[in-house]
């Protein structure tokens, strides 16, 4: 009879369940500014509020499924002035994308755009099945506040779905996010207070090379000694 003694088991088993190839359970990942106050938006200033408001920094290395950025605490009498795009920077700075959430609403190429005012926590994904910016500011009284909600990203002079979110589909969590949040036309000013991004994601997967030292890592954990009687 052959008996077989492993050791280093639990170690190995557990190395194992990491590289297995079951289900990846979700990882949400989330970040918020820590402004704490009213940030003015420059009035009549296509360069927007300074990127120190703005910018949220995620650590966490997750591959992106799904994504939300909501600017909070906006406030401002005319939101066809507005415009606001996300950029995202890797950790070594390289831009990989800008995504435009939305771009002078009811502006049609030509004029000023939608009057009524924005009052609250507005929050935009690429999902078609969210609230239209565009018809939902329309159906507003001049001077009353748009409802606060989850809307798609809209298109400039259309404010049809942009689906601009989709190209950081399958990027890292991990970098810098960066709303650029502007005022276009002159005499209305307005604030925001806090800028956050929160992401649907799952497990980073280790390069091959990884697998590969984890592998022999495990090899030589287990020592198989043989005993015959």
């Amino acid at each position: 009879m052959r008996r077989i003694l492993i050791r280093g088991f639990l170690l190995t088993a557990a190395c194992c369940l990491t590289l297995g190839h079951g289900n990846v359970a979700s990882a949400d990942v989330a970040g918020s500014t820590s402004n704490g106050t009213d940030i003015a938006i420059p009035d009549n200033n296509s360069g927007g509020v300074n990127s120190s408001f703005t910018s949220v920094t995620i650590t966490d290395n997750e591959i992106i499924e799904d994504i939300t950025f909501t600017i909070e605490g906006l406030d401002h009498g005319f939101i066809g002035d507005l415009v606001a795009t996300v950029t995202r920077f890797d950790v070594n700075g390289n831009q990989t994308g800008t995504a435009t959430l939305f771009n002078r609403v009811g502006r049609n190429g030509f004029g000023v755009g939608d009057s009524s005012n924005v009052l609250g926590d507005y929050s935009f994904n690429d999902d078609p099945s969210n609230s239209d910016l565009w018809q939902v500011a329309a159906n507003t009284a001049t001077d009353a506040n748009v409802p606060q909600g989850t809307f798609f990203t809209s298109t400039p002079n259309t404010g049809l779905p942009a689906n601009s979110l989709s190209q950081f589909l399958g990027q890292s969590t991990e970098g810098l996010w960066v709303l650029n949040l502007s005022d276009n036309n002159g005499g209305t000013a307005g604030t925001f207070r806090e800028f956050s991004v929160s992401f649907e994601s799952s497990a980073a997967v280790p390069e091959p090379s990884t697998i590969a030292i984890l592998a022999l890592g495990m090899t030589g954990l287990i020592s198989i000694r043989r005993k015959r009687s």
